[in-house]
Order: C-alpha cells, then structure tokens, then sequence
C-alpha cells in the first residue's frame, strides 16, 4: 500500500504533535508535584530573603552615600590636641626657666 501525499503530512504532522506533547510533559516538572504546606513555607521565605536583600543592597548604597560625603567634606578636629615634640617641650621649659630668673 502507497501513502498519498497527504497522508504522509497528516501522519508526520500526528508524530510532530505527539512529540511536542511528550516534551511538554517533560519540560514542566512543577505539574508533576503536588503543593504541601512544607513547598509553600518554603516559597514564602525565599520571597521574604529576597526582600530582605533588596532591602540590604538599599542601605548599602545610602551607607556608600553617607560614606563617600563624609570623605569629601572632612572631618573636625575640635577638642584636639597637637602632641609636642620633645623639642617644642625643652624649648617651653627653657622659656619658663629664663622668665623665672628675670
């Protein structure tokens, strides 16, 4: 028996539909399980991680901000001392010497 033109493009059509089916059913695993509480919990605290670091990479560029103004506008020094060399300090003492014996 010959096949027809046609019924060659129906049967390889049929075996081309079958395939896709077959791969469709392959390609999806998640239909294949059933949702549990424990699948659920789980989904809820990946999206609450993800949040939490979107919320991290946030403060990060702010503290980056703060970080990079504070370089840029310096800092104060009020309260602070200079410490004295040794001799800044003999020649203090020697002033107070020579005014002591005018």
């Amino acid at each position: 028996m010959v096949e027809t033109e046609e019924e060659i493009k129906a049967r390889e059509e049929k075996e081309e539909a079958e395939k896709k089916a077959a791969e469709e059913k392959k390609e999806d695993p998640a239909t294949q399980f059933v949702s549990s509480p424990v699948i659920e919990a789980a989904k809820a605290e990946n999206d609450r991680k993800a949040l939490l670091i979107e919320e991290e990479k946030k403060l990060m560029v702010r503290k980056e901000k703060l970080h990079a103004e504070q370089m840029v506008g310096g800092h104060t020094v009020a309260g602070e001392t200079k410490e004295k060399t040794q001799d800044e300090k003999d020649e203090e003492a020697a002033k107070v010497f020579m005014q002591e014996d005018e």
